[in-house]
């Protein structure tokens, strides 16, 4: 008999990555106050902050940093279900943030 562990459930994987989209965004916080991001004054701002700014506002990107290996360890643990929720998590992260950068960039 095949018998698959399937603790957690698609609830608690858009969780786990919802924790892990939190996580992100304080890391990418923390380090934007250690390499600030001067919009309004071009030349002033650290090489690396631009890149800072643009993984926070792109989340639907970075996600795939660390969404990626989750589902693979997951995967590999035998929680199917759990995996299942962490993309369809990141399915509707990345559809959620292109629809906000779409809308931010056709009303600019």
């Amino acid at each position: 008999m095949n018998e698959r562990n399937n603790t957690g459930g698609i609830g608690s994987g858009i969780g786990l990555l919802l924790l892990c989209h939190l996580f992100a965004e304080f890391l990418l916080f923390v380090l934007g106050i250690f390499f600030p991001y001067n919009l309004f004054v071009p030349g002033t701002s650290h090489p690396l902050s631009e890149w800072i700014f643009a993984a926070m506002i792109f989340i639907g990107i970075t996600q795939l940093l660390y969404g990626v290996p989750l589902c693979i360890w997951l995967y590999r643990r035998r929680r199917l279900e759990t995996m299942k929720g962490v993309a369809v998590g990141m399915l509707l992260t990345f559809l959620l943030n292109g629809g906000c950068y779409a809308l931010f960039w056709i009303r600019w």
